[in-house]
């Protein structure tokens, strides 16, 4: 029988929430597996074997095709917001007046909507991901981003190959 090592608990961080796009899966052992928490191609492999790693230091250069579709949806909504926001206020005004008619401002309000539906979206499917604020930039700049390490150590072994598809969950 193994015995168990206990640890003491710690407060979640910012980095644990929103600065790791990938899971740590934590054997009680102090030993963990970083794994992509969506289908990816790896482009670089930054750590090897026997590398000692901060929290929160690339591991791994990665592309991501489904999360440079939900950046590009976020920024083509985000685009329709704002224009949809002014034509509202401006055919509100003329509501008031009596030169538009109702139906013309609740069509505008309903395309507002689904504007702002389809910018929450994409952001919601950018946070589940755990893509960084950071490294928003770098995705929309190259396509790749960088799995973190989500707790500092050091490298005992790596999987990842350059080009290798790696699905969701697999280390």
């Amino acid at each position: 029988v193994t015995p168990v090592r206990w640890v003491r608990a710690a407060a979640a961080t910012e980095l644990a929430v929103w600065e790791a796009p990938a899971v740590a899966r934590l054997d009680g052992l102090g030993r963990a597996e970083v794994t992509a928490s969506v289908r990816v191609r790896v482009s670089r492999v930054l750590a090897q074997p026997g590398d000692r790693v901060a929290a929160g230091a690339p591991v791994v250069e990665v592309e991501a095709p489904e999360l440079i579709r939900a950046l590009a949806a976020r920024g083509a909504a985000a685009g329709r917001v704002a224009p949809l926001r002014r034509w509202r206020a401006e055919l509100t005004a003329q509501r008031e007046t009596g030169l538009v008619r109702g139906a013309d401002v609740h069509d505008v309000e309903a395309r507002l909507a689904d504007a702002e539906a389809e910018l929450r979206r994409a952001e919601a499917e950018l946070r589940a991901a755990g893509v960084a604020p950071h490294d928003l930039a770098a995705l929309e700049r190259t396509g790749r981003f960088a799995l973190r390490s989500p707790i500092a150590g050091v490298v005992r072994s790596v999987e990842a190959v350059p080009g290798r598809i790696v699905e969701p969950g697999q280390g």
